[in-house]
């Protein structure tokens, strides 16, 4: 409960700053600006998201030697989803799913395993994906101190991921107890970014991302910002990467920060950045609502099998 307070007061902090520095009016102006088609293919697009992580999660979970069919997946995956927008820790969809995915068949401690590891593995096609965009970026922003900035946000990236996988090479005297299961997890991701299976995982996570920068783009025609999809592009993954940070509600007040830094690189006004953030939060959370038909079909399903 502390920790939720803390992260409100961080959520609300960074938010209040943002607005003391804009013109509210505007900032609501460009918030109503968007199309509603646009918003609809947007919103839609989340729900595509959901989908290909359901994708990269039933690979994830091959890879550690266990199966859950495709359509299961996905319903975890859609439930996750809707419990990380309501409940008020970003880990709420993974409690949610880990009991769904025991009782589908999976071991406790893999089903616990094949969640932290589905997380880890987002989090590394999020940094790829940062890399592989970084020379492209390099080109097109001029100014030396955002070039640094990428480069820095590439590093730290690359570095975590390098400890993460690393963790499993720690000698045996230099262990802990308490290292174990950060061991276990670091040998399961070696199998998952290096053994057979390693092309579909990585390609469907740097997929799910993918999608976002179309999702985003999407809104900013909605919104006829002057952006171009390299725009996007180049800034909304390590603007992302950003939000990775543990320490707002849902990602919100870090990713609009995020948001009206990365788009300022380009010239784009503190309002209209603001509110592209905005409105990308709001269609991530439309889309997640989706998950409720799939959670009550889950909570009737439990219910006739304990008849």
């Amino acid at each position: 409960m502390i920790r939720f307070f803390v992260k409100a007061l961080v959520t609300l902090a960074i938010i209040v700053l943002l607005l003391r520095e804009m013109d509210l009016d505007a900032v609501a102006h460009y918030v109503l600006s968007i199309k509603p088609v646009y918003l609809v293919i947007a919103t839609a697009l989340g729900v595509l998201i959901s989908v290909v992580a359901s994708v990269r999660w039933y690979y994830v979970i091959r890879a550690t030697g266990h199966c859950l069919t495709s359509y299961r997946t996905l319903q975890l995956t859609m439930v996750g989803t809707f419990f990380n927008q309501i409940l008020p820790t970003s880990m709420g969809g993974d409690l949610a799913r880990i009991p769904y995915a025991h009782q589908s068949g999976l071991p406790l401690g893999s089903a616990v395993n094949c969640v932290v590891l589905d997380r880890v593995v987002a989090m590394i096609a999020l940094v790829l994906l940062v890399l592989i965009t970084l020379p492209l970026a390099l080109s097109v922003l001029e100014a030396p101190h955002a070039r640094w900035a990428l480069v820095a946000i590439a590093a730290g990236g690359l570095a975590g991921t390098a400890v993460t996988l690393g963790a499993a090479y720690i000698p045996g005297r230099f262990s802990h107890p308490a290292l174990k299961p950060v061991m276990a997890l670091s040998l399961s991701l070696r199998e998952a970014v290096a053994g057979r299976l390693a092309p579909a995982i990585l390609i469907s996570g740097i997929f799910v991302h993918f999608v976002r920068i179309i999702a985003v783009f999407v809104i900013c025609v909605g919104m006829q910002l002057d952006l171009a999809f390299s725009d996007c592009l180049i800034l909304v993954p390590p603007a992302l990467l950003v939000t990775v940070l543990p320490v707002s509600i849902g990602g919100w007040g870090v990713r609009e920060a995020a948001f009206v830094i990365a788009f300022g690189l380009v010239g784009l006004p503190t309002e209209q950045a603001f509110a592209l953030s905005i409105i990308f939060g709001v269609t991530i959370l439309i889309a997640a609502l989706l998950g409720a038909p799939f959670w009550i079909f889950l909570r009737k399903q439990d219910g006739v099998q304990n008849d």
